[in-house]
This record gives structure tokens, sequence and C-alpha cells, in this order.
């Protein structure tokens, strides 16, 4: 490396060295400072927030108190305190339980019971000062001390309330205090609730509760904004961790993780909160109401009927939290301006110190400028080095040096010239030999030679590891017999060696085995070929095979994959087969029950849905015998048709022909055409063999049809009534329907219906999913 270089690079070294160390101390230092600031404002801002969200749950439970103490609300306590205490108490509870079932039964705003709570005077009162807060106030409602509602804004789930818990709360055993009702989401005014409960007193007895619910959140919102508290980090939540204000989110939806959590019990204000997102900073303080008041009680239940996420003991907390990158954004945004203020320098710094270093390194450039000139052979060159140092009496030195040598130099041109042309050759001569074992040992596959005795002229890297042998030296003059192979393998490689010699033909594609070298048993697939001198004569043989082993053990595990799939596929055809023969007998067993009461409507239908289950399980029982495979539609129709003839009494006899076709129908097409041919069969036994003297038929022919497939039905009974041929929505029974809704929605066709000495019907089909010759 030149020395201007070096000495440009060792500036620019300990300079960034320095400047980095530098930054680091700056940052550091200063990184505590602003920690331990934001610690002390965070703590002080929590509280002054806590102090004012206290204010205002107060300010709030004093302006109950103003309306629970206003004469009108107590002359009406007092009236309807007279009514239930002039009641014996067994009759006055009854009494309270039938008002509350009346005011609980009923919808009507004009119901008595519901009209004297919603309608009078101190429900008017109640309803007024609501409307005059606006959306603050969801509901207000008075109870006399028995929990019996006196007056309300809204219609209450209940009409009494002895027995819940904030108003017992509030009634304290008789010494009486506000209480604050965290009751989360209140489903009857859909929002966020906090319900200030207030005993109303006379003489210092209490004679009433007064609860007001307040939408609390639009006011906490406003108190962040009139207090100007960072709305962004400032959160108000309960001890267990769920979030009961944060700006811009849903209150109770969030909630702290379970270590943010934990930390609201502990006896700091201040901790540092790490998780996999980010690093921030985390102050928090309870809200001095809500924790531990000897004056004010504070909760809540679950159990309410009305409110989700109630509150079950938890006190409020104010939490600020910051992100360490976003607070120490301004001091890293002081530390980058430092780095680049210090790099300006340094680049200052180093341009002259480039400048510097040149002017010192231009002798020493001279002098290697002439070093070189001498080692390619010119001997004329000399230093004009004037420093007065070490340098001009090195460049002397060169001087004389160059002088001697072009003295007792000779010419040696022509030698040269021989040596490099012989180096040439004897690289070329290499570079052929290692491209050629290049290509061969990085062949993926194992290629060995051998002459006319079977030993081993030459092998690839791969064949000679699998060998067991580490070089080539180690395998050349070795035989089979020398190798881990087994005799029996032994013998059977040595006569495919010599056929390919006695043939001079290729043998190709040989499965067989080979032990390895570890003792394990391997698979190849080994082709080989005959070795030609010039003349055509065979000196030996080329060998060649590829590892086919995890391919056998692969198709080993196909076959034993297959088996276990085709007993699965048996023990699941097994089990439908087993659940059809039951629900027939179930359907059985209700229609023999429905006859006996005589309900033949239904033991006629409960008769066509056993017909039904049992073509399904017919037809089940066929793809289950074919595998699965496609089945043929002549065959599908005669196994169908005939279990179905084959339940008529004797007295009922029936011919059946059934065309030969070659269309093939796979098994969502075979469930569908079983049914409808279930349904045509079932249709012509019940209303078109009428005459027992008659011989009856029954026909399935295939039409032919260059676009269409066409199933042709029909019989020789009475045919259709003219009504139902002219509009076939007019027919009473179900089965001509099914018939027509489940070839235009199932096959995809049209059922065409008219009389031919019988009924008869025609399916089009445009095109059925799956046609095959017939394997037999």
């Amino acid at each position: 490396m030149k020395i201007k270089n070096k000495i440009t690079i060792n500036i620019l070294f300990f300079g960034i060295l320095f400047i980095a160390g530098l930054a680091f101390t700056f940052y550091v230092s200063n990184r505590s400072i602003v920690t331990q600031h934001f610690e002390e404002h965070s703590i002080e801002t929590a509280k002054q927030a806590a102090y004012y969200v206290n204010l205002l749950l107060i300010e709030k439970s004093k302006n109950s108190a103003v309306m629970a103490n206003a004469p009108i609300v107590k002359d009406e306590l007092i009236k309807s305190n007279l009514r239930f205490s002039s009641i014996p108490l067994p009759e006055r509870t009854q009494k309270i339980a039938d008002l509350n079932q009346i005011w609980m039964d009923s919808d009507n705003p004009q119901n008595p019971v519901v009209k004297s709570r919603m309608a009078n005077s101190v429900a008017l009162y109640l309803d007024s000062l609501k409307k005059n807060m606006g959306s603050e106030i969801g509901e207000i409602f008075l109870t006399n001390k028995y929990g019996v509602v006196v007056a309300t804004t809204n219609k209450l789930t209940t009409l009494a309330h002895s027995h819940k818990y904030w108003w017992k709360a509030s009634y304290y055993n008789s010494k009486g205090r506000i209480f604050f009702d965290d009751r989360g989401f209140d489903e009857s005014v859909d929002g966020y609730v906090v319900g200030i409960v207030v005993p109303v007193y006379d003489n210092k007895e209490i004679i009433g509760i007064l609860k007001v619910n307040y939408n609390i959140i639009n006011a906490l919102g406003n108190l962040v904004k009139r207090l100007k508290l960072p709305t962004s980090n400032i959160k108000i939540c309960r001890s267990n961790g769920v979030i009961v204000y944060e700006h811009g989110k849903v209150p109770l939806s969030t909630k702290l993780d379970l270590t943010c959590a934990a930390k609201l019990n502990s006896d700091d204000n201040f901790f540092i909160y790490d998780n996999d997102e980010h690093k921030s900073f985390v102050a928090f303080t309870p809200i001095p109401i809500t924790k531990n008041s000897s004056e004010y009680g504070f909760g809540g239940s679950y159990q309410s009927i009305d409110h989700i996420q109630g509150n079950v003991g938890e006190s409020w907390y104010i939490l600020i939290e910051e992100k360490v990158n976003t607070m120490l954004a301004p001091l890293q945004k002081i530390a980058k301006w430092f780095i680049a203020i210090s790099l300006s320098s340094l680049c200052i710094i180093i341009f002259f110190g480039f400048l510097f270093a040149k002017k010192i390194s231009q002798p020493i450039i001279s002098l290697i400028r002439n070093t070189e000139k001498l080692g390619k052979g010119d001997l004329s060159v000399r230093s004009e080095v004037k420093s007065n140092d070490e340098l001009e009496l090195l460049a002397y030195s060169i001087d004389n040096m160059a002088h001697d040598l072009s003295i007792i130099t000779s010419s040696r041109d022509e030698l040269n010239k021989e040596i490099t042309i012989r180096k040439k050759g004897v690289r070329e001569l290499k570079k052929t030999q290692e491209m050629l074992h290049t290509v061969i040992d990085t062949m993926p596959l194992f290629l060995f030679w051998k002459d006319l005795e079977g030993n081993y002229l030459g092998a690839n890297q791969k064949f000679i590891e699998f060998a067991g042998f580490k070089t080539l030296q180690q395998l050349v003059g070795k035989s089979d017999y020398d190798l881990p192979w087994s005799r029996e393998d032994i013998e059977k490689y040595r006569i495919d060696d010599l056929e390919v010699i006695k043939t001079n033909k290729p043998k190709l594609f040989i499965e067989e085995r080979v032990l390895a070298k570890d003792g394990s048993e391997k698979w190849v697939l080994t082709s080989k070929a005959p070795l030609n001198d010039e003349n055509g004569n065979v000196v030996g043989v080329l060998g060649i095979f590829q590892d086919i082993t995890e391919r056998k053990i692969n198709e080993g595990k196909m076959q034993k994959y297959a088996e276990k799939q085709k007993i699965l596929l048996s023990e699941v055809n097994h089990r439908v087969k087993n659940n059809l023969a039951a629900t027939i007998g179930m359907l059985h067993v209700e229609q023999m029950r429905f006859a006996d009461a005589g309900k033949e409507e239904l033991v006629l239908c409960l008769d066509g849905l056993e017909g039904c289950l049992q073509s399904l399980s017919t037809v089940h029982s066929m793809l289950a015998q074919s595998n699965w495979e496609p089945l043929r539609v002549d065959q599908l129709c005669n196994s169908i048709v005939t279990q179905v003839l084959n339940s008529l009494s004797k007295e009922k006899k029936c011919n059946l022909k059934i065309e030969k076709t070659s269309a093939f129908l796979d098994s969502e097409q075979a469930h569908h055409l079983v049914i409808i041919i279930n349904e045509l069969v079932t249709n012509t036994i019940k209303h078109c063999f009428q005459d027992r003297e008659v011989e009856h038929n029954i026909s399935i022919s295939f039409p032919e049809d260059k676009e269409l497939f066409v199933i042709k039905y029909a019989d020789n009974g009475v045919g259709f009534p003219e009504a139902i041929l002219n509009d076939i929505t007019k027919s009473k029974t179900i089965g001509l329907g099914l018939i027509t809704g489940m070839v235009r929605q199932s096959l995809g066709g049209e059922c065409k219906f008219y009389n031919d000495n019988g009924a008869v019907i025609e399916m089009r089909i445009e095109q059925i999913k799956s046609k095959r010759s017939p394997s037999t």
C-alpha cells in the first residue's frame, strides 16, 4: 500500500474512532439525564391527572347528591315508604315480587305499574335534569328504602333492586355512602357507564337510593384536553389491566399484557416495559377515590344482565406510556448532527493530510519506478532524488547496482523462449487432465471401468468412496472379490461383464442390490458398455450406476399406504352400510307404530323414505364393490328396480325389461339416478297398476341421441291424467315434482311426460359425467 494512502487511512481510522467514542459518551451521559427527567415529569403528570379525575368523580357525585336532596324527591320517597311500611313484612315481600313481575312482563308504557313510575312528578323532574345534561347521563332512577323503583327516566330491566350489589353498597348497612358502580359497557345505554349511587336522607335516616348512570368516557376525554395532557400516551385502566380510557380506542376493548398489569400492584410508580415491538417508559398512579376510600365505595359486578366487563373490585390507575425511541429522538438527532459535523471536519483534515503525504511520497515513488524498470531489463535508468536524507543515499545505491548489472549481464532471450514453450505445453496437458478428472468426479453417478479379467482400471471419486477406499491408487488392480460385495452379487456382476465382452453390446438399466462399505444394503440401477480399442476390439467394460435405494423404499411405502387406504375405505363403506341399515330399521319400526295408530299418510311417507334409503344402500354397495369406479347405467337400473319389485306382495307380478348400454355414471350421478328410478317404480306400483288381473310391464331404454343422453322409463299402467300432462305443477304427488327437480338441478337435464299405452317419462341429460368402455 502506498505511503500516502497509509497516512490517509490512519487519519481516517483514528478520527472515526475518536468521533465514535465522543458521540457514544455524549449520548450515554445525556440519555440518563433525559430518562431521569422524563421519569420525574411523567410521575408528576400522572399524579396531576389522577387528582383531576378524582375531582371529576367527586363533582359527579355531588351533582347526584344535589339531585337526591331535592324536596320533591324526599316527599315522594316518604309517601312511597309509608305505603309499603303499612303492609306486613310477608305480604310486603310478596307485593314487591308481584309488582316486579308485572314490571318485567310489560312493554306497554300505559301499564299502570309502568306509568306510575315513569310519568309521575319525580320522573318528570329527573327527565328534565337528564335532558339539560345532554348525552352525559344515560339514565336516572330513584328507589325507596325497600329497593322498589319510585321514579325513572327509562324502562329498567327490573323494578326491585334491594338485592343488587350497588344498592347494598350504597345502603351500607343503614349507614349510607356514595358508591361508584363501575358497570363497564352498559347495553341499556350503549356506552361505557359509571353509575353514581347516592343515599337520600331524612333526619339522618336513609329513605331511598338515587342512581345516576353517567356516560363517563366523554367527560374523561374532555378532562384530558382541558388539562393539555398527552392524549396519545395517557391511559386510564383498572388494576387488572383492562383499559377504561385510551384516546381513539373503544373502552374495555384493549388490555395491558400480564407483565405490565402486574407492575400496577407494585410500590414503584415507574418502570421500563419491553415487548417484542418496542421499549417504553411507563409511569402510573392510582386514583384515590377508587382505592380503599373510607368515604366512598367503588366497584362493580359481572353478574348484571345488562352490562359487559363490569368491575369486580379493581381500582383505577392513571398510566402514561412513552416509547423510548420517541423520547430519545431529539437526543439522537443532536448526536447525528454532532457526528455529521465531526465527519465533515475529519474530511477536511484527511484532504490536507493526503496532500502532505503525497509530497512526502514523491521521491519514494520515483525510486519504485526506476526499480521496476531495472527488473524489466532497462539498465540505463538513473535516479534524480535530491532530498539530503536517507532517500538520496538509497537512490545512489540503486544507480551503482544498475551500472554493475549492465556490465556483467548477457543476453538470455533464446533460453527463456525455449523454457516458455515447454512450460506452456506442460500447463496445457495438466489442465486437460484436471478437467477430465473434474468432469468424472463431479458426475452425480458412480463410474468405473475394468479390464477383460475384471480388474479395476479406474473410477470416479464417488465410486472409490462407495467401495471403501480413499484414493484411486488403492482401487486400481483390485477385482470385485477384493471389494465388500457379497459372493452371490459378485458372481452376478461377473456374468454381466462377460455378456457385454462377448456380445460387444451394452447392457442397460440392470436393477440390482449391492452392499455398501458400511454393510448397508443398497439398490442401484446399473448400465454396462464395452470399451474398444482403435480396431474395435473389446479391451474392457465401462460401468455406470445410480443409487435408487430411496426410490425402492418409497415404492414400498406407497404400496403399504395403498393397502392401508384400501382397508380404511372398506371400513368406511362397512360403517356407512351399517348406518343405512340401522336408519332403515328405525324407519320400519316407526312405520309399524304409525300403522297401528291409523296414520296412513305418515306410513306412506315413511315407506317412501325407506325405499329411497334401500336404493341408496344398494348403490353404495355396488360402488364399494367396484372400488368406487363409475357404474354402468343399465346394471344400476336393474339392481334398483329389482330391489323395489321384490318388496311387492306375491299377488303383484311385474315383468322387467332393461336395455343394454355402455354408458357409465360416477358416484354422485349414481346416487341422484337411484333416487329418481326408485321414485318412478314406486309411483308405478302405487298409482298405475290398479288392475291386478293384467300382466304388468316396466321397461327402461336408452334411445340414441347425438347431443343428449336419454333415459326412457315406461309402464303399461293407466297412464298420466290429462291435467298433469298439460301442467306438471298440478300433480298432487310429491314424486313427480321431486323427479323433475332432481333431473334439472342435479343432473342438468329436462323431463318429458306423456302416455303411450301407459305412462312414459323421458329424461334428457346434456352430458353424463363419466363414460368408459366396459372392462368385461
